[in-house]
């Protein structure tokens, strides 16, 4: 492993990118986006990460998302079969962290077969809780 952790790059101030800043004065409630290049950012603000798992073909402008992807491919299904979808932003993330060593493989195939097993969830009896966050200080 080259490195203890995996960076990305999150543009916070293109008003078309997938990393959205919202603030909110209570936890309880959905934020509103803020403007990035004219508000600070203080304790209230969150990032709202709208990633994609994969890419189809005949996606709007897929040639040009698809020029992004680090780890080219269209992905198979279990049985080894052409999907129809293309590696994109969530799937080329775990591409690179298996490449980077940071989980095996064999883990993530692991996990699968368990979450396939598993026939109980959390959601399906416990409520969603929302604790108050932590203050952070922005370092600039």
């Amino acid at each position: 492993m080259s490195s203890q952790f995996v960076k990305l790059f999150f543009p916070l101030t293109t008003h078309t990118g997938k990393i959205r800043v919202k603030k909110r004065k209570d936890i309880f409630y959905q934020g509103l986006p803020v403007a990035t290049r004219q508000t600070p950012l203080d304790s209230d603000c969150y990032l709202e990460w709208q990633i994609s798992y994969d890419l189809r073909k005949d996606s709007s402008n897929f040639e040009k998302h698809y020029e992004s992807v680090k780890n080219k491919g269209e992905i198979r299904d279990e049985k080894g079969e052409l999907t129809g979808r293309f590696v994109y932003e969530l799937s080329d993330y775990l591409i690179e962290i298996i490449k980077q060593g940071f989980i095996g493989l064999g883990e993530i195939k692991k996990m699968l077969k368990e979450i396939k097993e598993e026939k109980e969830f959390l959601t399906d009896e416990l409520e969603i809780y929302r604790s108050h966050p932590k203050k952070w200080t922005f370092k600039q």
